[in-house]
């Protein structure tokens, strides 16, 4: 593990006791639209995949499900109605997605 993000960004939740793992092309912040993988890991367990999926505007879409394209394949997520966390201040808004990736929910 140690090798394999050695490279990568790193933060410390002190709360939760999780360490986040994040490429460095992965956004900081919650200004930007894009999409990333992120690992978390806790003392005792093995690594964690997270998808997020960030939208960053002047307006509000509502964004309750997901469709992507790959490979002619075609996913869809459903967020539902409280799977989205929404917020804004002085600069815009934005609308968050952010869930465990597992075979049980994207198998």
């Amino acid at each position: 593990m140690a090798e394999a993000t050695k490279k990568m960004r790193k933060q410390y939740d002190e709360v939760q006791e999780v360490t986040w793992y994040f490429d460095k092309s992965s956004p900081q912040y919650a200004n930007v639209n894009c999409f990333y993988i992120y690992i978390g890991t806790k003392k005792e367990s093995l690594p964690g995949l997270r998808l997020k999926i960030q939208y960053a505007a002047d307006d509000w879409i509502f964004i309750n499900n997901y469709i992507f394209k790959v490979d002619n394949k075609t996913f869809e997520i459903d967020a539902g109605d409280f799977g989205v966390t929404r917020d804004n201040n002085g600069d815009g808004i934005w609308e968050l997605y952010d869930v465990e990736l597992s075979k049980e929910n994207y198998g």
